[in-house]
């Protein structure tokens, strides 16, 4: 069964793609992006949902991984040391 990609997913796709273009204001300016949007809700699970996609390219879902583990350092649990707001919330979960 194909996985259907909404907007917001093409939007997060052609950022991951942005972060491996050689130029770097391209780079920039999609890491940046990347770094705002990471503060909205759904963002973990938008990125699980790259990351899960098979018919994905593997570098894209391997980038979207590592980016995941990431906001999990971050966002995931008050109190730990990584730590930084705001929380991920219970629904994300």
């Amino acid at each position: 069964m194909a996985n259907v990609i909404d907007q917001d997913q093409q939007w997060l796709l052609n950022c991951l793609s942005a972060t491996l273009d050689p130029n770097h204001e391209v780079r920039s300016f999609a890491e940046a992006s990347l770094n705002q949007a990471s503060l909205q809700p759904g963002f973990g699970s938008a990125l699980s949902k790259v990351a899960a996609n098979r018919e994905l390219p593997l570098g894209l879902r391997q980038l979207a991984a590592v980016l995941l583990k990431q906001f999990v350092k971050k966002h995931w649990q008050e109190g730990e040391d990584s730590f930084e707001h705001p929380a991920v919330s219970s629904d994300e979960k």
